[in-house]
């Protein structure tokens, strides 16, 4: 007993001073910072007063100059009546005016809260007035100083540049400190009483208080521990996902930069395994990449070459089931998976798996794979981690992508516009060179000038309308009542005309020849379809347009026998760009029309496809709807 009365009055000793130093160190605290805000405040209202001097010597000086004493008279006398009505700078409180004069600090006002009073003047090396002499040295600011008493204040300085004049506000340092000292000792009363109780209380139940003091400490241990854990665990986040982006934005090969981040990610696990699927949508697979990471190429290589020796379909095992969902899969131990089918090769080495989407634009372009030899249970933070990592590298696919169509651009457009330059400039220096040249063959050369100059103007065309597309101006659609069999006849026969090898034919199955569309840009889209199936059936061949009308589109569908387009072509027809160079045709072409086509069918509040086999020919549908011109009918 009498070892617990110790221990408790050796406790209430420690809660004496704890509290005590406690509140004395808030009280230095708050006493810290309530001198800077003091100063700050000081600050702001001798910027303020300084400013208001100089607007009113500037008003005084132009509109003032009969006043007795001049312009500067009249400035301060308003400045001084001004002060006279002000109670702001409490007890101690003081605001100076002064200037420089004969080497000496001249003080030209001085209001408190008694009002304004004369002061001597303190010579310029005097260990006084130190606020003073700032501001009249131009500087601006706050300090604790000696004042012109050799008291020790707070004071701000400001210059009032265009009177060489200085401004000072300050307030007695020991006024600022009597509030607190005042606190300090309420506290510390307050504190000694509570103490006291507390102390009283808890020697009636020392056991039950000591007991509960170490309950709470060891539960606070704990979560500092936690807390501790956790930040350090984000901070390591942070730089691994930080690294990642570095990767992103710099990288330059795709493989190279999943190779990085493999190994980054693998170590932010502590996993031993790292590996990725390319996706395939056309093929609907799931292509193993020969890029790693492996802690020990060695022990893994059975898990390697079971994982390179095939393709997974979209939605089988882990990868698949990555694409199926489009988020984190994981699966805790992969022999007890029956959907892990690598796991039918025997011992693979790993036992837990986890997988996550890349994604690009908001389609799923490969799967990342990391294993470890150890059994661990799902994390669920791991989800949003693993998405930002996915976008990340996402982000690269797409810049590299992007860098790749660019190359393409420059190197499609380039050959494009030499073609016909090339002929241009020939012809058009056949000319200049033979002055006696023919007249038929100079129309011949002439002619051929002017085809090639369209071909020019086509090219320059589609880029300036993919342009448009891109900007925020877009096209503008102007519709009107148009004939379908007039339009379609013009362009058939237009068509016609430039290939005998080609038979075009029109077949109308609708109940109404009227389309209310924009009769220009319906002629552009026709165009690039006729001009299309021309050129991709160069052996010649029956073009089919056929037109038919459902309750509410119309419905068209124009059909070639040519060189056809394999399915991975066909899947990206509609992209800026592409050229779909069938058996190394090497057609010309901006690979813009197709583009260009989609855009205007979709203004018209329409759809199109393309249907289109390998050797068969390709069959291009779109539709319109019958909506708009109905409702003006009605």
């Amino acid at each position: 007993m009498t070892s617990l009365k110790f221990r408790g009055f050796y406790l209430f000793f420690i809660l004496a001073v704890v509290g005590i130093s406690v509140g004395a160190t808030s009280i230095i605290i708050l006493y810290e910072t309530h001198t800077r805000e003091e100063l700050e405040r000081l600050t702001q209202i001798a910027q303020k007063e300084a400013r208001l001097f100089e607007a009113i010597a500037e008003f005084d000086s132009r509109q003032s100059p009969d006043y007795p004493g001049g312009p500067l008279e009249a400035t301060i006398s308003q400045f001084r009546e001004a002060l006279s009505r002000s109670k702001e700078f409490g007890l101690t409180g003081e605001l100076l005016l002064g200037k420089m004069q004969n080497d000496k600090i001249v003080f030209i006002l001085s209001h408190t809260h008694s009002g304004l009073i004369k002061l001597p003047p303190v010579p310029k090396n005097s260990p006084n007035a130190e606020p003073m002499r700032r501001a009249l040295n131009g500087e601006s600011g706050s300090i604790i100083a000696h004042d012109y008493r050799g008291e020790k204040v707070l004071a701000a300085y400001e210059p009032i540049r265009i009177l060489n004049y200085g401004i000072v506000i300050k307030v007695g340092l020991d006024e600022h400190r009597w509030s607190f000292i005042q606190a300090g000792f309420i506290s510390a009363g307050i504190g000694l009483v509570i103490i006291l109780i507390g102390g009283l209380l808890f020697f009636r139940e020392t056991e039950s208080f000591v007991t509960n003091i170490e309950e709470k400490n060891a539960r606070l241990e704990d979560k500092i521990r936690a807390r501790v854990t956790a930040i350090q665990e984000e901070k390591k986040t942070s730089e691994m996902l930080r690294t990642i982006a570095e990767i992103a934005n710099y990288e330059k090969k795709f493989d190279q930069a999943i190779e990085k981040s493999l190994k980054i990610f693998c170590n932010y696990l502590g996993w031993e395994i790292g590996h990725i699927y390319y996706v395939d949508h056309v093929k609907k697979l799931l292509i193993p990449r020969k890029i790693w990471y492996l802690d020990d190429a060695e022990k893994f290589s059975k898990f390697t070459e079971v994982t390179e020796s095939r393709n997974f379909t979209l939605g089988e095992g882990l990868p698949g089931k990555v694409v199926s969902s489009g988020h984190m899969m994981w699966i805790e131990d992969i022999y007890q998976d029956i959907a892990f089918v690598r796991a039918q090769h025997g011992d693979l080495g790993v036992v837990t798996g986890m997988a996550f989407p890349i994604i690009s634009q908001e389609k799923l372009v490969g799967v990342l794979e990391f294993y470890t030899t150890k059994k661990l249970k799902i994390k669920p933070e791991l989800k949003p981690i693993t998405a930002n990592i996915g976008n990340l590298l996402g982000q690269i696919f797409e810049r590299l992508q992007l860098d790749q169509m660019k190359t393409e651009f420059i190197s499609t457009v380039a050959h494009e516009l030499r073609t016909p330059l090339t002929s241009i400039q020939g012809y058009s220096e056949l000319l200049q060179m033979r002055p006696d040249i023919e007249k038929q063959e100079k129309d011949e050369f002439l002619s051929y000038i002017h085809k090639e100059s369209i071909a020019l103007t086509n090219i320059i065309n589609d880029l300036l309308d993919i342009s448009h597309i891109e900007s925020s101006q877009g096209f503008s659609i102007k519709k009107k009542n148009t004939s379908i069999q007039e339009i379609f006849k013009e362009c058939i026969d237009i068509f016609q005309g430039v290939s005998a090898e080609h038979q075009l034919t029109l077949t109308l199955n609708i109940s109404d020849d009227e389309w209310f569309i924009d009769e220009d840009k319906m002629r552009q889209v026709l165009n690039n379809i006729y001009s299309n199936a021309i050129k991709y059936s160069p052996e010649g061949g029956l073009i089919e347009t056929v037109i038919r009308d459902s309750p509410t589109h119309i419905i068209v569908s124009v059909k070639d026998h040519g060189l056809g387009m394999s399915p991975q072509n066909l899947s990206k027809i509609f992209e800026k760009f592409y050229r779909a160079d069938s058996s190394n045709t090497a057609i010309e072409g901006t690979g813009l029309g197709t583009t260009i086509m989609k855009y205007l069918i979709e203004a018209h509040n329409g759809s199109i496809e393309l249907q289109s086999k390998l050797g068969k020919g390709t069959e291009v549908i779109f539709s319109i709807p019958k909506e708009s011109y109905t409702n003006l009918h009605s």
